[in-house]
C-alpha cells in the first residue's frame, strides 16, 4: 500500500464518505452503546460535511428503521418524498409546538433554509397484518415520516404514534394528516442515518458472512436496542463470563437441566440450559459488535492520521532537488549502488556533511543487509525537514524515508532510522495494512488500552493510537531487544525507561507478542538478527533460574553453595517447588552477577517461614567475587500473595532492566502481566491460583 487514497478509498466504499474531516474519540469510559452512537454520529458528520447524502440515504434508512420500529406485523411498501407545500401553515405551527424544531418556527414559504424538517418529510405506505401470516385482514395504512436535519432533541428522536382523535380536535390538523394518514414518525437524521451506514457494513462485513445462525439471529436483537434513545442497563451490552463459562463446561451440567446460575449482576436464580445457549450466542454477537467497533475506530485513527501527511505535499521533502552538488550527486550514486538491494535509491542534501555521513555508512550497509526486504523499495533522502517538528519523516505517497542530520536533545534524526523504515514495512509488505491486520490486532488493542489509561492529552493519544505508529514503535522495541544497537535506532535504556511514555505502554507481555508477531511475520529478519546475537558477544545475556526452600536450613546451604561454587544449571521444578511454599510468610530473590566461577547471572528464588534461616543461608555463602553484594541484589516480598510477589518483580526498575531484557532476548520474560488478575481478584482457591499461574508464567519460560 503506497497511496494515502486507499483508506479513504475504503471508507467511501463501506459507509459512502468521500472525505474525512471529524474526529472519533472513543475513550475508557466509552461502553458499546455509547461508542456505537459515538460512531453513528460521526459517519453522518463526515457525510454531512462533504455533501455526500441525499434523500435516497434518508429513504433507505426510513425502510430500514421503520421496519424494526413497526414490528413483523408490518410490511413497508414504498416511501416517497413530500413537497413542503404538502403542508399549510396551521399544520407546521403544531409540528412545531409538539417538537420545537430547530429550523422553522411559523409559516416557512419564505424561509431561505432548504435543509429544514420540511425538506426531509416523507409518506411512508405500510400494510398491516392483523394475522401473524397477513392472510386476512391486511390494511393499508400511510404514515408521515419526518427527518430533523439539525437533531434537535435526542428525545425527538424514533418518536411515532398513531393519530389520536384528542389531537385532531385539539389542533385542528388539516384532513389528509388525519383522514388519509395512520400516524407519524420522527427521526434525528444524524443518529437514522449513522445507525444506517453501520447496520449496512456490519451485513457486507466478511466477519459477518461467518457467524452461525444462532449469533446472527441474537446479533439481529441487539442492534435495534444499540439504536435506542438511552440504554436498557450497562449490563445488556457487556458479555457475560459467567454464563460463558458454564457453557462451555455444559458437559457438567446435572442431567437434571437445571442449576443455579448467578449473572454478572449478582442476581440469583434458576434457569435451564437453553438460556445459558442463549446467553452464549448473545455473549458472541456482542464480541462480534466491539471487535468491529475497534476494526473500524483503527481504521478512522489510520484516515485521520494520513489525512495530517497531506500537508506534507507542500513541503516536497519527498521531492529530489533540481540542483545538487557534483560531489553530493557522486556519493549519492555510490550509495544507491551500495544499497540497492534495500533502496530504490538515495537523495541527500546539499548541506549534508559528507564525511559525517560517510562514517555511518558501515551501520547503513550492515542494518540494510539484515532488512526485510519488499517489492516496493522505498526511496531513502537525508536532508533537514525544516517545515516539520519530527527528526524523521515516512511518507506512503511515494515510499519514502526522510531522515534529518539534526540532534534534537539526546536523539539525532539517525536514530529515527529503525521507525522510519517499520512505516514503510506496515504499508508496503501486503496490499493491506500490517498495522490493521488479525494477526497485529492483539498488539494494537492492548498497547492503545494502555494509551488511553495514560495521563497523556488527547491528542497525544490520538497519535500514539494510530495502527502505523503503534507498529512502527513496535518494530522498533522488536530490533532493539532482539540485539540491534548502533547509530540508527535509540538507546536501549529510552526503550526501557518507565517515564517514557511513547514504550511505557508496551508492558512485558505485549513486548513478548512484539516479539512473536515479528519472528513470524518476518522469519528472515529474525534469523539475521539471531545471526546478529551470536556475532555480538557484547549483548549475550544469559541468566540461569533456581529455587531454593529454606524450611531446611542444611539442605538450602548446600544447594546454594551448589548453585554458586558448581554452576548447576537448572531446577526443573522450579515452577512447582515455588508454590509447594505458597504460604511462606516470607520469600525472597537474588539475582546474583556472573562472575569468574558462575557462567551466567543467577537468579534465585528462596522461599522460607523463618527469617533467621535465610540469614543463615546468606551469612554462610561467601561469594568468590568481593565486589559482589548478595543483599544490593535481594528483592524481599512480604507477601502470602503471589501476584503481589509478581508485582514487586515488574515494578523494580533497576531489576527489569538486567532480567528482563535477558528474557527477551530469549523471547521470554518474567512480569505480572503474564497474570490475568481477574482470576487473583476473584475468591479462587489457591489450587486455582497454582495452575493459573504456574501455567502462564513458568510453562512460558524456557528455564
Amino acid at each position: 500500500m503506497t497511496e494515502t487514497g486507499k483508506i479513504t478509498d475504503l471508507l467511501r466504499e463501506k459507509y459512502g464518505i468521500s472525505k474525512v474531516s471529524k474526529h472519533l474519540n472513543i475513550t475508557t469510559k466509552d461502553d458499546l452503546f455509547s461508542a456505537y452512537r459515538k460512531l453513528a454520529k460521526y459517519l453522518y458528520q463526515n457525510a454531512y460535511a462533504n455533501g455526500d447524502l441525499s434523500f435516497k440515504d434518508d429513504i433507505e434508512a426510513i425502510k430500514a428503521n421503520l421496519g424494526n420500529d413497526l414490528g413483523d406485523s408490518y410490511t413497508i411498501k414504498s416511501v416517497s418524498k413530500l413537497d413542503r407545500n404538502n403542508f399549510n401553515a396551521k399544520e407546521i405551527e403544531t409540528l412545531y409546538t409538539a417538537y420545537h424544531f430547530k429550523d422553522i418556527r411559523t409559516n416557512p414559504s419564505s424561509a431561505k433554509d432548504t435543509n429544514t424538517w420540511l425538506d426531509h418529510s416523507y409518506l411512508a405506505d405500510t400494510i398491516h397484518h392483523f394475522e401473524p401470516e397477513g392472510s386476512i385482514n391486511s390494511a393499508l395504512e400511510k404514515k408521515l415520516i419526518i427527518i430533523d436535519p439539525h437533531n434537535t432533541k435526542l428525545n425527538n428522536h424514533d418518536t411515532g404514534a398513531q393519530w389520536s382523535p384528542s389531537f385532531k380536535s385539539q389542533n385542528k390538523v388539516d384532513d389528509w394528516l388525519t383522514t388519509k394518514l395512520h400516524g407519524w414518525h420522527i427521526y434525528n437524521s444524524n443518529l437514522l442515518i449513522g445507525y444506517n451506514k453501520i447496520f449496512k457494513d456490519l451485513r457486507q462485513s466478511p466477519q459477518y458472512q461467518t457467524l452461525d445462525s444462532a449469533t446472527i439471529e441474537s446479533l439481529e436483537k441487539i442492534i435495534p436496542k444499540l439504536q435506542l434513545k438511552h440504554k436498557i442497563s450497562d449490563d445488556y451490552y457487556r458479555p457475560d463470563p459467567l454464563a460463558e463459562l458454564i457453557y462451555k463446561q455444559g458437559k457438567k451440567i446435572p442431567n437434571t437441566n437445571k442449576y443455579k446460575y448467578i449473572n454478572q449482576s449478582g442476581h440469583e436464580f434458576i434457569n435451564s440450559v437453553k438460556v445459558i445457549d442463549r446467553a452464549h450466542y448473545k455473549n458472541q454477537a456482542l464480541i462480534f459488535l466491539n471487535n468491529y467497533l475497534e476494526d473500524t475506530y483503527n481504521l478512522t485513527l489510520q484516515q485521520e492520521y494520513e489525512t495530517n501527511l497531506e500537508p506534507s505535499k507542500h513541503a516536497k521533502f519527498y521531492q529530489e532537488k533540481k540542483y545538487i552538488k557534483q560531489e553530493t550527486r557522486q556519493e549519492m550514486s555510490r550509495l544507491s549502488s551500495l544499497l540497492s538491494n534495500t533502496f530504490k535509491g538515495i537523495e541527500i542534501d546539499n548541506d549534508v556533511d559528507l564525511k559525517k555521513l560517510d562514517k555511518l555508512v558501515p551501520d547503513l550497509e550492515k542494518t540494510s543487509q539484515i532488512l526485510p526486504k519488499t517489492d516496493k523499495k522505498p526511496i531513502l533522502r537525508f536532508r533537514k525537514l525544516k517545515n516539520h517538528k519530527a527528526l524523521g519523516l515516512y511518507t506512503p505517497l511515494n515510499n519514502t524515508l526522510a531522515i534529518d542530520f539534526r540532534k534534537e536533545g539526546q536523539q539525532t534524526g539517525l536514530q529515527s532510522f529503525i521507525h522510519e523504515f517499520g512505516h514503510n514495512l506496515d504499508f508496503t509488505t501486503s496490499d493491506t495494512l500490517l498495522s490493521l491486520s488479525d494477526q497485529f490486532k492483539p498488539i494494537l488493542n492492548a498497547t492503545q488500552m494502555t494509551i488511553k489509561e495514560s495521563v497523556l492529552s488527547s491528542k497525544e493519544k490520538t497519535y500514539l493510537s494510530t495502527p502505523t505508529e503503534v507498529f512502527a514503535r513496535s518494530f522498533e522495541l522488536y530490533m532493539s531487544d532482539k540485539g540491534l544497537n548502533n547509530s540508527l535506532i535509540k538507546d536501549p535504556k529510552e526503550y526501557n525507561d518507565s517515564k517514557n511514555e511513547k514504550f511505557k505502554c508496551f508492558d512485558e507481555t505485549t513486548r513478548l507478542r512484539i516479539l512473536n508477531y515479528f519472528d513470524s511475520q518476518f522469519p528472515q529478519l529474525a534469523r539475521n538478527l539471531n545471526k546478529l546475537g551470536e556475532a555480538r558477544t557484547d549483548l549475550s545475556y544469559n541468566v540461569t533460574m533456581h529455587h531454593i526452600g529454606l524450611s531446611d536450613t542444611d539442605k538450602a546451604i548446600n544447594k546454594f553453595e551448589k548453585i554458586i561454587l558448581n554452576g548447576n544449571r537448572h531446577d526443573k521444578g522450579i515452577g512447582i517447588n515455588w508454590y509447594d511454599k505458597i504460604d511462606s510468610q516470607k520469600r525472597e530473590l537474588i539475582l546474583l552477577p556472573k562472575n569468574e566461577l558462575t557462567k551466567d547471572d543467577t537468579l534465585i528464588f528462596l522461599a522460607g517461614t523463618k527469617k533467621d534461616n535465610m540469614e543463615k543461608a546468606f551469612n554462610h555463602v561467601k561469594i568468590p567475587n568481593s565486589t559482589i553484594k548478595t543483599k544490593d541484589n535481594t528483592i524481599s516480598i512480604t507477601s502470602k500473595n503471589a501476584l503481589q510477589t509478581l508485582n514487586a518483580l515488574s515494578n523494580n526498575t533497576s531489576f527489569n532492566l538486567q532480567i528482563n531484557s535477558a528474557f527477551r532476548a530469549k523471547g521470554k520474560a518474567i512480569s505480572s502481566k503474564f497474570v490475568n488478575k481477574q482470576i487473583f481478584n476473584s475468591n479462587k482457591g489457591k489450587d486455582q491460583q497454582k495452575i493459573n499461574l504456574n501455567t502462564q508464567l513458568f510453562n512460558g519460560l524456557d528455564l
